[in-house]
Formats: structure tokens, sequence, C-alpha cells
């Protein structure tokens, strides 16, 4: 699978959704996006298969630079 990365990049290999950050042509691992605890909260959670509604209620805490309340409504979600 060939994904477009930021600016003209591009990267053949498999990345770790959304908890990353890659730079480059060819593409490198620059560092973590999150610390390890919300990854695997975020990679459990699988919100992209939540129903539509669900999404949407929680949009504003999901889409937060500060992911906080986010991470505190997948604890009680559980």
């Amino acid at each position: 699978m060939t994904l477009r990365i930021a600016n003209q990049g591009y990267q053949i290999h498999e990345l770790p959704v959304c908890v990353t950050r890659y730079r480059g042509n060819p593409c490198k691992f620059i560092r973590w996006r999150f610390e390890e605890e919300v990854r695997e909260l975020l990679l459990e959670a699988a919100w992209w298969d939540w129903l539509i509604e669900e999404v949407k209620a929680v949009s504003r805490q999901l889409c937060s630079c500060d992911l906080k309340g986010f991470v505190a409504y997948l604890k009680t979600r559980r």
C-alpha cells in the first residue's frame, strides 16, 4: 500500500495509524505522537469502527489538541 505523506513524500510500508510522526522522502520515523498509554487506548478503542452517533457525541474531545477528555471517556467506556 502506498501512502501519501506530508509534502510529496511516499511510503510503501505499513505505518502505525494515528500514533506516530514521520517525515522525509523516503519517510522516516521522527517520534511518537502520544505516550504509550494513550497509543494503546486509541488503538484498543478503534473509535473509527464506532457508530457515527457516538463519534459525533465525543468529536469535540476526539479532535482536541489535549486528548485528556477523550482518554477519560475511553476509560469509562470499557
